[in-house]
């Protein structure tokens, strides 16, 4: 029996080798066979967990990067935080949420005024 995303089925099971396409091997993974539509493989967090795994989207070219043994964090949030980007992002949100302060109270005084 296999469990996925859709329940809990029948399935044939193997124990596999993995060889990925940049050299690295993940040996002894327990795989099912699946109906993938799309592709041939779905890797899943048995092999994502052993190492560093990265998806980008540069220039609209996507690109999958993975390395074992996991070397570094990954972490886009505080690469964000301190780009000149972030910090635009957040001085344009603090803009927009005192305008919409602004607009609100400016609406109570103006329904207080005129109801």
């Amino acid at each position: 029996m296999v469990r996925g995303v859709l329940g809990v089925e029948p399935r044939p099971v193997f124990l596999v080798d993995v060889h990925l396409p940049n050299g690295i091997v993940a040996l002894q993974i327990t795989a099912s066979l699946a109906e993938l539509e799309d592709f041939d493989v779905l890797v899943g967090m048995d092999i994502i967990r052993l190492g560093d795994l990265a998806v980008s989207n540069a220039g609209g070219r996507t690109t999958f990067t993975f390395r074992i043994p996991p070397q570094a964090s990954i972490d886009f949030v505080e690469d964000a935080k301190r780009s000149s980007i972030w910090s635009a992002f957040r001085r344009n949100a603090l803009v927009v949420v005192l305008a919409l302060l602004a607009g609100g109270l400016i609406g109570a005084i103006a329904g207080l005024m005129w109801p």
